[in-house]
């Protein structure tokens, strides 16, 4: 159930429509938390054509990793974004393997009109050490609906019995309750506990549990890009943290200082020095490794950046140098 949320939570901040700065070969973007919150994050852009980035996350007693490429299709009015791969989720004192892939992402009124982000697919969440599921449908808003968000699921156990339904919108909140009462009640449960939203069946069962909540503390979030206090925190300039990362980019520290001109031209020059130099970039925190759960080969961590981090000792790199002489 709590993996499931996970799941969910994570596509809690995909409502933001603006395009955001597409990570140069060889780019890292770290995130150490690990005094307050109890993980550390890591990434990097391994891929030019196709864009590929490998992501690790490791907390206190698991691991997450997973590698972020998908297939971009323009169709007209939208654009369909199917991802490839799936996300793995460990812990290490009981072993227990975790998988599921990203869903189907559709961004409608490319053209004309207001732009919106529609996520939806059926999840599917395996537990590959115990055999239990979940099973997670995000609404779909159809060829003529309007905008839904609406999720719904089942958690089963090994022994393919429903132990939690589940129900919530993606950007905002998932609940649960037990089906030991719920299953009692004609026509409440379908496979992915849908029928459950109906009002005269929800009357009739116990109260519901809030299992995540991803409704933003901050009502200035509508007026800030969307970017939570949490997302702002993201970008602020650290020390020690390698010449790769993300945060000492100069196109995106000057757009963030307010000079979007100069930080067109700059982009521009560290996207054709990308160019240029894409065929003698190696991976160098990630590799290449068969993965026996996806059956293909998948980016994993070396398990040397924090390492290399303490000692100071950081691969040399030029993908950020940038002469700011005439313009391009």
């Amino acid at each position: 159930m709590y993996v499931a949320a996970f799941a969910v939570a994570g596509y809690g901040r995909t409502g933001r429509t603006l395009k955001p700065f597409n990570p140069l070969l060889g780019e890292t973007f770290e995130f150490d938390r690990t005094s307050d919150l109890g993980w550390r994050y890591i990434s990097e852009q391994v891929s030019h054509h196709p864009p590929i980035a490998a992501v690790h996350c490791e907390g206190r007693g698991w691991t997450v990793w997973l590698q972020v490429s998908s297939d971009v299709k323009f169709t007209g009015r939208t654009i369909s974004v199917e991802p490839k791969g799936s996300i793995h989720l460990v812990f290490k004192g009981s072993n227990h393997h975790y998988t599921w892939e990203r869903l189907h992402t559709v961004i409608h009124n490319v053209l004309f009109g207001k732009l919106w982000i529609e996520n939806h697919g059926e999840m599917n969440i395996i537990n590959h050490a115990q055999g239990g599921r979940a099973f997670v449908k995000f609404e779909s808003s159809g060829m003529f609906g309007g905008e839904t968000k609406q999720v719904y699921g089942a958690v089963h156990n090994a022994k393919q019995e429903i132990v939690w339904i589940l129900r919530g919108a993606w950007d905002s909140f998932l609940e649960s309750v037990s089906p030991l009462t719920a299953i009692k009640v004609e026509g409440a449960v379908d496979i992915f506990g849908k029928e459950i939203a109906n009002e005269n069946v929800v009357a009739k069962l116990p109260r519901w549990k809030e299992v995540w909540d991803g409704r933003p503390e901050d009502v200035r979030t509508e007026i800030q890009y969307c970017f939570t206090q949490f997302t702002i925190e993201l970008n602020e300039s650290e020390d020690g943290v390698a010449p790769t990362d993300s945060r000492n980019r100069p196109d995106q520290r000057i757009h963030e200082n307010g000079d979007w001109k100069k930080a067109d031209r700059c982009k521009y020059a560290l996207e054709a020095a990308q160019r240029a130099r894409k065929k003698e970039t190696s991976t160098v925190w990630f590799q290449k490794t068969w993965d026996q759960y996806e059956n293909d080969f998948v980016y994993k961590s070396k398990g040397t950046y924090w390492k290399k981090k303490q000692e100071k000792n950081w691969e040399p790199t030029q993908i950020f140098e940038w002469n700011d002489g005439t313009p391009p």
